[in-house]
């Protein structure tokens, strides 16, 4: 049995991904070792701290995050199991996972390295590409004016 979080989420995802008879018995194992905070869904070997809300004005924003020596890990892991809940075509389930992995971004708007930005940002694009919004539709209006004068 597998119990680092990294090693089961690339595990799960390598076995979806050559379509392996064991893909199921792994997904309900990455499902046991998930963990929920109040900002959403993610794997680690240990349970990482929430961003607190600060309000600014009428609008709530994310203070800075908590820094913990295993974020890359679970980053890198929660984006191996997002991997693997696109190929399942789980959509509900990942946009928590989606929201975790948004907030633990750092002021550059990466992550923690450089190992960890480049599999969330590959398991994010393959998430909008797969569910993006399906708005087709735009109602826009656009009043121009202008003067010869100005010239």
């Amino acid at each position: 049995m597998i119990v680092d979080s990294f090693e089961l989420a690339i595990t799960t995802y390598a076995l979806h991904v050559v379509n392996s008879p064991e893909k199921d018995k792994a997904f309900n194992m990455l499902i046991n070792q998930q963990r929920t905070s109040s900002s959403g869904v993610y794997w680690s070997n240990i349970e990482l701290p929430s961003n607190r809300a600060v309000f600014m004005s009428l609008n709530e924003r994310l203070a800075p995050k908590y820094e913990s020596e295993l974020e890359a890990h679970a980053i890198a892991s929660t984006s191996f199991a997002l991997l693997t809940y696109i190929k399942r075509a789980k959509t509900s389930l990942g946009k928590p996972i989606v929201h975790w992995l948004q907030t633990r971004r750092n002021f550059i708007a990466g992550w923690c390295s450089s190992y960890d930005s480049f599999f969330a940002l590959k398991s994010l694009v393959n998430y909008a590409i797969r569910y993006g919004d399906t708005i087709q539709q735009y109602n826009l209006r656009v009043n121009l004016s202008w003067s010869d004068d100005a010239y």
